[in-house]
């Protein structure tokens, strides 16, 4: 099996766990959970980040940049292959190894460590920049909802057919949108191909995230942080779409990678 694993996960029981059953099951490492790994502390955050993949170096998936996968042509034959960064899975084994070998002189370690933990900073600091957008996006889309459905959502009870086909027409114009974002004036995907792409995928769970958003009746007031740490989880559960699951802690995480996955294979017959 391969699983994607998110940032938290990564010094987890449950991912030694799985990667001490089976020689066969492998974590797959997306750019993010690269990213979260060194905040903070780079050094010490890094290591203990790296502690339970160090130990299973043959058990390593790692997936190229989100932006090159952005660019690819989206089809189902040989998705997995097309994803993976051949090159950096073979070697990012023994990278693990050495960042966490005490014998490696140590202020060897902490120049790779400060160097990752700057990249990290960086990146975050874009990704919270969005946040506003985020906020504002998932204003102007909840306006939109018929307010006897937003009540449903926020308390819990079912929400009617049309409704329902008005979500998944909202995840499709949600799909165009990030391909303009990610890929300028090209042509969009065939019907057949779309929903093999980033695009749709992350369209999907950060629909799904803003629904749960919408049941909690808080975007407007979470801190932009928060906000980025969801955009962040949404890119764990669309990378998860592609593969077996995913090993997370954080519950809500779970929830919005469980129904996507359900809406996936039921509204748009994607196995």
């Amino acid at each position: 099996m391969k699983k994607v694993i998110d940032a938290g996960a990564l010094r987890s029981d449950e991912l030694f766990n799985f990667l001490s059953g089976s020689t066969q099951n492998i974590a797959v490492i997306t750019d993010y959970a690269q990213i979260e790994s060194f905040k903070g502390n780079g050094m010490i955050n890094g290591q203990n980040s790296l502690r339970i993949l160090a130990q299973f170096q043959q058990q390593i998936m790692v997936l190229r940049p989100s932006y090159e996968i952005a660019e690819l042509k989206p089809r189902s034959k040989g998705l997995h292959q097309r994803l993976v960064d051949q090159k950096h899975s073979a070697e990012f084994g023994l990278y693990c190894k050495i960042m966490v070998d005490e014998l490696i002189p140590r202020e060897v370690l902490e120049y790779q460590a400060q160097r990752k933990q700057h990249l990290a900073e960086n990146r975050l600091g874009q990704i919270e920049d969005q946040a506003e957008e985020i906020r504002l996006g998932m204003t102007k889309l909840f306006s939109h909802y018929p307010p006897d459905q937003l009540k449903r959502i926020r308390s819990g009870e079912l929400i009617s057919d049309a409704f329902a086909d008005h979500i998944l027409a909202d995840i499709l114009a949600c799909t165009a949108i990030y391909f303009r974002k990610t890929v300028g004036d090209r042509p969009l995907p065939s019907p057949s191909g779309i929903f093999f792409s980033i695009q749709f995928r992350f369209a999907l769970c950060s629909y799904v995230l803003a629904l749960k958003w919408a049941g909690d009746c808080g975007h407007e007031t979470v801190s932009t942080a928060r906000l980025r740490n969801d955009f962040i989880d949404a890119t764990y559960a669309a990378y998860a779409t592609f593969f077996d699951g995913l090993i997370t802690k954080d519950n809500k995480l779970s929830e919005v990678y469980s129904f996507s996955r359900w809406l996936l294979n039921n509204a748009f017959e994607i196995s």
